[in-house]
């Protein structure tokens, strides 16, 4: 498992079950780049076992972080609430909670795949909006099948066009 997260998404716990002080957190992440850390996740005022993951901090390019700086500003001023210094320092990172181990999985595979996931979601995206993939028109098992293959392979047929006609030059 690998998601996204913002610092007030779950209850989080160091793995001696300490709490996280956030700030401290991202101030460590800029000046190391990043960090890479075991993590407890809790419920909420539940008798749910808490799951040990791992907490991936990585710090962004400094436009993409001050693009979601503006961002948290904005949606703190259209809410008329003061912009937490958490989600301030938060803007500059991105946070990601997973199930790999740190031993098969580095940080930077850990954002490499994170950025496939983020394309892939995209490419998924583009073929609900263009060959409209998200309106199955048949509901017999087999027949959306055949209707989702074809869909897919002239989504595949697509691909390649676009690609050779972007080698020829105009």
């Amino acid at each position: 498992m690998l998601v996204r997260l913002t610092w007030n998404s779950l209850q989080l716990t160091h793995a001696d079950s300490k709490p996280i002080d956030w700030l401290r957190l991202f101030e460590q992440a800029s000046s190391a780049g990043g960090l890479d850390f075991p993590v407890r996740v809790h419920k909420a005022h539940s008798k749910f076992e808490p799951i040990s993951m791992r907490l991936v901090i990585i710090k962004k390019p400094p436009e993409a972080a001050a693009k979601a700086l503006a961002k948290a500003i904005r949606a703190s001023r259209k809410n008329r609430r003061r912009t937490d210094a958490r989600t301030i320092a938060g803007a500059e990172h991105i946070v990601l909670l997973t199930s790999l181990t740190d031993d098969a999985f580095s940080t930077e595979t850990i954002g490499a795949l994170y950025r496939l996931r983020w394309q892939i979601e995209i490419a998924i995206k583009r073929l609900k909006s263009i060959l409209h993939i998200d309106r199955l028109p048949a509901k017999a098992p087999d027949l959306a099948r055949a209707w989702l293959y074809a869909h897919l392979l002239f989504a595949l047929l697509l691909d390649d066009m676009t690609a050779e006609l972007g080698a020829v030059s105009p």
